[in-house]
């Protein structure tokens, strides 16, 4: 879902994402390891199935080769959501801890929860890796997502976005367009996570 046009910004269609994602969090972090794999492997069939545009949009953005967008964003972003489906069952069994002769007699276990509502700021050097690759991370343990993409490589966004409303509900994932005024107002609001790649500068 591109929430701007024109690079404008617009607060209630942002908003109503936002609550919507809220009104969902609770059964998002209750979905098995089953459905969180299913959902990794629809966004892994929609990545296989836009594979030209993705090289085409980002050549239109850097004149990056097929081969190069290939080798250093497509396959790499396919090696992890591939390792995620395979080990995603074993990473949410909850973690038995050596009990303490003074707790004899109980059993003290680690239980992994989701964080709730997760922002991803990516940059525009590498915007299908640095985008998609914390997405998928997100996805697995259960968040509901915001993504922002760079508004310096807008032929790979906006295909992004097109990508992640074939594949998603935006009550679990969305995506937002749009310049710095885009992404301030997204940073103003109450994300349970953030997650930001880029220079220190920015990051602070």
């Amino acid at each position: 879902m591109v929430a701007t046009e024109n690079s404008a910004l617009n607060e209630e269609a942002i908003m109503r994402v936002l609550n919507l994602q809220r009104e969902n969090l609770i059964s998002l972090g209750n979905r098995s390891p089953k459905q969180r794999v299913e959902r990794l492997k629809a966004f892994k069939n929609a990545l296989f199935q836009y594979r030209g545009e993705i090289a085409e949009a980002i050549h239109k953005d850097f004149g990056k080769s097929k081969e190069e967008v290939e080798l250093t964003e497509f396959y790499p972003l396919i090696s992890e959501l591939k390792h995620f489906i395979k080990n995603l069952d074993s990473w949410m069994y909850a973690t038995t801890l050596p009990q303490k002769l003074t707790l004899l007699g109980s059993r003290s276990t680690i239980h992994y929860e989701s964080k709730g509502q997760v922002l991803i700021v990516s940059p525009w050097n590498y915007p299908l890796f640095l985008t998609f690759t914390p997405l998928i991370a997100a996805i697995a343990a259960g968040n509901a997502v915001i993504l922002k993409p760079s508004e310096l490589s807008p032929h790979s966004s906006q295909l992004f976005e097109k990508i992640i409303s074939s594949t998603f509900d935006p009550s679990e994932v969305a995506l937002f367009n749009g310049g710095l005024e885009v992404s301030q107002f997204l940073l103003d609001q109450p994300f349970n996570h953030i997650f930001f790649t880029g220079s220190t500068r920015v990051g602070k």
